[in-house]
């Protein structure tokens, strides 16, 4: 599922996410951090979509990056 950048979509419960590679992970985890920062572009935006279509497993990081955020806080929204 595709927000063009919405940080506060919809988050998928943890139990129907399969798990994923840490650097993958990481690399989701940098994608929201750009996206929170205020400052990303409309490029930007449109990349992060596309990172997050080209592979199932980009799709699954990023929402877990999403609800860690949800839950911890993490990134200043």
């Amino acid at each position: 599922m595709h927000h063009g950048g919405d940080v506060s979509a919809h988050v998928e419960p943890a139990a129907e996410l399969p798990a994923v590679e840490r650097n993958v992970a990481r690399e989701a985890a940098r994608w929201l951090m750009r996206l929170s920062s205020g400052r990303a572009t409309d490029a930007y935006v449109h990349a992060c979509d596309q990172w997050r279509a080209s592979k199932a497993e980009h799709e699954h990081a990023w929402q877990r990056a999403q609800r860690v955020n949800a839950r911890f806080g993490l990134i200043p929204s």
